[in-house]
């Protein structure tokens, strides 16, 4: 009867007015059926207070959605899915302020809640709308194939090849260069992919008559050199070969001319500086030769990368579709830089692109066809939409519509000035983990190309990014003070828009135990706490591992790198009185606590990893309630003069466990728990030698 109502009091001024009266009407009503059918789906309404999480889920690999477009550091989609339905309702309202790759914003929407992902990096957003946003892919199709039409004759003239079997003309799917050094003893030209390898950035001399190391760093670079091909051809298959001279040829006339062509031609190039910071720092790049961001391609790259920019340009179609092609294009860029190489234990020797969370420029490198990667990332594109098509269905009212459902803002969360007083029902995230990931100026890769899309000269301006740099004495250097204070206006936000029953759940991931305390220490000042263990016995943190397969990233196979997430929920307090005056120093009593825990895990597991010592040491400061107070501070500090790190083993013993040439002793005697190591069972697997109970 009120909708028959409404209907009848609409004034028809226009055929067109009543249409779009009638049509948001049906929308409407057609949000409302979704999250009563999901609510059905999940049992009925859950009711206040709902007590935090007990157990972790089996962490899933990303679905195709995820896959179209690269972003770092996103937790596994079914992690948030649990957490989503643990904590929620089908129509509440879910906010995220570090949204990043959108996994809180999508697979909310795929349940039928109501998100608001923010997020100060450009990318981000950008990504997390493109994964939402509906698209008609008949016309994405139709654009991307009059696009490729174009770049056709570009690619036959850039990558042809001659198959060296049969001598018939074909197209190469890749090439491989190698870096080149002087050697310091004979003054000869040494191709890395014909040197033997010692170690990490050391060679042998390849002249038979000289008996140098050359040690990277210490040596003159001279030009890379085309060593390989990966040869498509119509008559023998693929298969990877040597290259001829021809493809020298070709290789150094693009090599020398590519930059004139791209001027003469008017092209776009990102030839944006490299900024002076941290990723820079970590790889020394500007000695490397990066001195812009163009420098990261091989000049017949760029050029094939500038000449199908501007037939994207020229493309007659609609906005949407147009923001589509650049997405898919800005997803290309990861697979045809100098970044990609190939190692024979990943990925079964195909291509790695672009593996860990840095600038690093391996010493041999493939050069990609860029159509082909075009092509790649087109697929993925369109497998992701039809994912995101059944997923959300219907469910997606973009803000500023009355009645939305979600909406993706590019903007510091430090300030939420269009989110109401106790607006939303929770917050859900993934802040970013300290010094893990630099974000922005990653990101810079991707943005400095797309003008169009980000509306920028240059790259991002970092000066607000909620993180620390590990390196200082450069403009945009961050301390742990930034990376706290930076939090604690976050979160402050956040309790402001928080309602008082609602939870601020997120995942963290860290072994340094005093980012653990910035993060905390930042909760706490702005108003939230962990449970107490009469609450919930966890004290509302548990851990939550990795999707198996991640852990062979170069980001996650360095030594020391603490393993998977914990989940918080942090409950919405009163912000306390004198909080910043709290003291840092641990008491004797405490510091034997922790030292304590430790030593009595170590011998029940046979050693403890990085992982296990990171957990134990968070799971100790929260039943102590001290983990907001040492902000700044290491503990490891606390436990290294106590244990024996065995590099071979990547495990801490305690030193009656190693023997003097530090190597663990055989354990044979079967050992059985305290109190203690029952309460906190960290490690499940059991080292050989030493017996599980029963």
């Amino acid at each position: 009867m009120r909708i028959e109502s409404k209907v009848r009091n609409v004034e028809k001024k226009n055929d067109d007015d009543y249409s779009k009266f009638m049509n948001n009407l049906a929308l409407n009503s057609h949000i409302e059926e979704q999250i009563a059918d999901q609510l059905a789906r999940e049992g009925g309404v859950r009711r206040s207070p709902i007590p935090p999480l007990k157990a972790p889920v089996i962490a899933k690999r990303h679905t195709p959605v995820y896959q179209m477009h690269r972003y770092f550091a996103r937790r596994p989609w079914n992690v948030f899915e649990h957490i989503i339905k643990h904590y929620t309702n089908a129509g509440d309202i879910i906010l995220d302020p570090f949204c990043g790759g959108g996994v809180t914003v999508y697979d909310g929407l795929k349940l039928r809640r109501r998100v608001i992902g923010v997020d100060l990096n450009p990318l981000a957003a950008w990504i997390t709308k493109m994964q939402v946003q509906q698209i008609d892919l008949d016309e994405v199709e139709k654009a991307f194939n009059q696009v490729v039409e174009k770049f056709k004759p570009v690619e036959e003239e850039l990558y042809s090849t001659v198959c060296n079997d049969c001598g018939e003309k074909a197209i190469a799917e890749w090439f491989e260069w190698s870096n080149t050094l002087i050697c310091p003893g004979c003054g000869g030209k040494v191709v890395l992919a014909e040197a033997k390898k010692l170690k990490g950035a050391t060679y042998e001399c390849t002249n038979p008559n000289c008996i140098s190391t050359l040690v990277m760093k210490d040596c003159q670079r001279s030009k890379d050199v085309l060593v390989n091909k990966m040869v498509d051809c119509p008559k023998c298959g693929k298969k990877a070969q040597s290259v001829g001279e021809d493809d020298i040829t070709k290789a150094k006339f693009y090599t020398e001319n590519a930059k004139r062509f791209i001027r003469e031609e008017n092209l776009f190039i990102p030839d944006v500086l490299f900024p002076d910071g941290d990723l820079e720092k970590d790889h020394s790049l500007f000695k490397k030769g990066i001195g812009n961001f163009s420098d990261l391609f091989t000049e017949r790259n760029l050029l094939a990368l500038a000449k199908l920019k501007k037939m994207i340009v020229e493309t007659e179609t609609d906005d949407t579709i147009k923001e589509a092609l650049w997405f898919i294009f800005s997803a290309a860029l990861r697979y045809v830089n100098k970044m990609v190489f190939i190692n024979e234990g990943w990925q079964s020797g195909q291509p790695i692109e672009w593996a860990g969370h840095a600038y690093w420029l391996p010493n041999i490198f493939n050069e990609r066809n860029v159509l082909w990667a075009l092509e790649n990332r087109k697929n993925a594109f369109i497998r992701g939409k039809k994912q995101s098509a059944e997923d959300l269905n219907f469910f997606l009212l973009p803000y500023p519509h009355a009645k939305y459902t979600y909406q993706v803002s590019y903007k510091s969360s430090e300030s939420l000035e269009d989110i109401p007083y106790k607006y939303a029902d929770y917050i859900i995230t993934d802040p970013p983990f300290g010094g893990n990931v630099q974000y922005a100026e990653l990101s810079d890769f991707w943005v400095v190309w797309l003008p169009e899309v980000f509306g920028l000269k240059g790259v991002i301006d970092n000066t607000r990014e909620a993180i620390e740099t590990r390196h200082q004495g450069f403009p945009t250097a961050k301390d742990r003070d930034h990376y706290e204070e930076t939090l604690y206006l976050v979160f402050k936000e956040c309790h402001r828009v928080l309602k008082d029953d609602g939870y601020m759940v997120m995942t963290f991931h860290n072994r340094d135990a005093g980012v653990w305390m910035a993060l905390h220490r930042a909760a706490r000042r702005a108003g939230f706490v962990l449970p107490d263990r009469e609450e919930v016995d966890n004290h509302g943190m548990i851990y939550q591992d990795f999707v198996e397969n991640y852990k062979q990233t170069i980001q996650l196979r360095r030594s020391g790198s603490m393993l998977g997430n914990f989940i918080l929920t942090f409950k919405k307090v009163e912000i306390p009185a004198g909080i910043d005056d709290v003291i840092y120093d641990l008491t004797t009593s405490q510091q034997e606590e922790i030292i304590n825990r430790i030593k009595d895990n170590i011998a029940f597991h046979g050693g403890l990893d990085h992982t296990a010592i990171g957990s134990l040491v968070v799971e100790t400061l929260g039943d102590l309630n001290l983990l907001h107070r040492f902000a700044g501070s290491d503990l490891s500090r606390i436990y290294k003069p106590y244990l024996v790190y065995v590099k071979s083993e990547k495990k801490w013993y305690t030193p009656d466990m190693v023997d003097p040439e530090n190597r663990p002793l055989c354990l044979t005697t079967i050992i059985f728990p305290t109190q203690r190591q029952l309460e906190f069972p960290f490690c499940l697997v059991i080292p050989v030698g030493v017996s599980s109970l029963g």
